[in-house]
């Protein structure tokens, strides 16, 4: 019988190894029907499974494959041929091993098999990135035991003790080692702009330079800037490990292109927090502070213009015309609206967004059993909320699969912020014209009051009436931008009425909780071609 069941099995494994031919063993043992042949299997499986749990202790105590042949179930993948993806911690945990599924024996659950892998890969982290060989050393003296068939309760009791062990160690070293919380707490507060002081202290140093040519900046002069407004700001009480992370630099430039254009922030991780905060992390957070920069770029130059309109109201802006003051009225009305709008846009994307999903983050990474699998994706969901959220991948809801980029709320966003720095150059010129205008009625009132003679008194100014003629080319500039401001917001304003999102719709909410818009629901084309459709049908007929 024994020869007989032993031919069968070698007939049956000819193609099969490890991982394979210990299920089809297993197999026999416990799902045959003859009690003898199950006997027998069970039997066989003491020994057979030996060189197999030599391989398991091997990798749950050390973090090491000693797998020549490919027989387990967790094997190391091949390397990677592009150099550049192969740079980093990140490339470590992600893919220099991988679970073989079909390879995993019956003897064995899924979840059992998962825990085992990521007990060995966290050891082997440990060890080759962490740099805490010997911290591996002790534990595997401590703990390593004989492994063998047949004691299933007590094999997942080792294996629940040394997953505990591992997980722990491993999330102690990324948190107090290398400061993994430190570093998305300083994300945060630079390249997500949540330092509000360093941040407004850093803009009005700049604002100057950045107004230059990007070809025109220098690393030394935006270093010694970013130094300053460290010094002068709270940031100087980060630690001194955070601060030196922290760079200024200039984007790649393109034709035409100005300071604020180009300027970044870049907080620099190294190996092994990169295995969180990965490349894809960096080139989102990247993509944030690009995206918030602009805001508040748009919103320093409006209030500086605001301060300059109303301190001139006092002054040099008082003119008695009634189309200069009625033009004046309708700017500085446009203005605040602009000043709400970038207000509320802020506001919602700081603190509706990021600091609505860092809480999410927080309540993730801080529980018990919190592995470093568990971190990354606690990190790359804050991430892709905000992102989403925040406006920077969301997409209004349309009708037609053709819908081009346009459809986007970056875009929208994009044009809106724009018309609004043109309408701040376009009030710099009422003021330069106000100011001009108030010089020459200065300058006739002393002509006036000294009294040289009759026919100088009666001499218009030179240059006066190109002066006067510039009036109405600004007051028309002006007024259209304000038009193409608000047709633009309504827009916005109806598609975010649309949005799944409650949070999105509630940003349209708070732009225009007094209804003084009228929010614009905007046909798709499929609407649009069946409606020229109908009516071209209609016009046949």
């Amino acid at each position: 019988m024994g020869l007989r069941l032993m031919s069968l099995i070698a007939e049956e494994s000819e193609k099969k190894k490890g991982g394979q031919l210990v299920s089809l063993i297993h197999s026999f043992s416990s799902s045959h029907g003859d009690p003898v042949v199950a006997a027998f299997a069970e039997r066989l499986l003491g020994s057979f499974t030996r060189p197999f749990y030599d391989i398991l202790r091997h990798w749950i105590y050390d973090g090491e494959l000693s797998d020549p042949f490919q027989e387990f179930f967790v094997r190391e993948q091949t390397a990677n041929k592009d150099p550049a993806k192969a740079k980093g911690s990140g490339n470590v945990w992600e893919d220099k091993y991988e679970i073989a599924t079909d390879m995993i024996p019956s003897i064995i659950t899924q979840d059992f098999a998962q825990k085992v892998f990521l007990i060995g890969k966290s050891l082997n982290f440990i060890r080759h990135s962490c740099g805490d060989a010997m911290w591996v050393e002790d534990y595997s003296k401590a703990a390593s035991k004989e492994l063998r068939y047949g004691d299933t309760a007590t094999l997942e009791a080792w294996i629940d003790e040394a997953y505990k062990t591992t997980m722990k160690r491993l999330i102690d070293l990324m948190a107090n080692k290398f400061h993994l919380f430190e570093h998305l707490q300083a994300l945060k507060n630079y390249i997500l702009l949540g330092q509000g002081d360093f941040i407004a202290l850093l803009m009005e140093s700049l604002a100057a330079n950045l107004d230059r040519p990007a070809g025109a900046q220098y690393r030394h002069t935006l270093t010694a800037q970013l130094e300053h407004a460290i010094r002068g700001s709270n940031a100087q009480y980060d630690s001194p490990e955070v601060l030196r992370r922290l760079d200024a630099r200039m984007l790649q430039l393109s034709h035409g292109d100005i300071g604020w254009d180009c300027f970044t922030l870049e907080y620099k991780i190294d190996a092994p927090v990169d295995v969180v905060v990965t490349e894809w992390g960096n080139r989102q957070y990247l993509k944030v502070f690009n995206f918030l920069w602009r805001i508040k770029r748009v919103e320093f130059a409006l209030l500086s213009t605001w301060r300059k309109c109303m301190t001139g109201s006092r002054g040099v802006l008082q003119n008695s015309d009634p189309a200069v003051a009625q033009a004046w009225k309708s700017t500085r009305g446009v203005l605040a609206e602009m000043i709400h709008f970038v207000g509320q846009l802020q506001y919602y994307i700081l603190f509706e967004v990021i600091e609505s999903s860092w809480g999410e983050l927080q309540k993730r990474i801080q529980k018990e059993d919190c592995t470093l699998d568990d971190l990354i994706k606690a990190h790359t969901r804050y991430l892709n909320d905000i992102t989403h959220k925040g406006l920077l991948g969301a997409k209004r809801r349309t009708h037609s699969a053709d819908e081009d980029d346009r459809t986007t709320y970056m875009m929208q966003l994009g044009e809106i912020l724009r018309f609004m720095l043109s309408y701040r150059d376009s009030v710099d010129g009422l003021y330069s014209w106000s100011v001009s205008d108030f010089t020459r009625r200065q300058e006739a009132d002393v002509r006036s009051t000294t009294r040289f003679n009759d026919e100088h008194d009666d001499t218009p100014t030179a240059g006066s009436g190109a002066v006067t003629s510039e009036f109405p080319v600004l007051q028309e500039r002006l007024r259209h931008l304000g038009v193409s401001f608000r047709t633009r917001l309504q827009i916005l304003l109806g598609d975010l009425a649309y949005q799944p999102d409650v949070d999105m719709r509630f940003l349209g909410v708070a732009m225009n909780f007094n209804d003084v818009y009228q929010p614009t629901r905007r046909k798709s084309k499929v609407a649009g071609s069946s409606t020229a459709t109908r009516s071209a049908s209609a016009s046949r007929g």
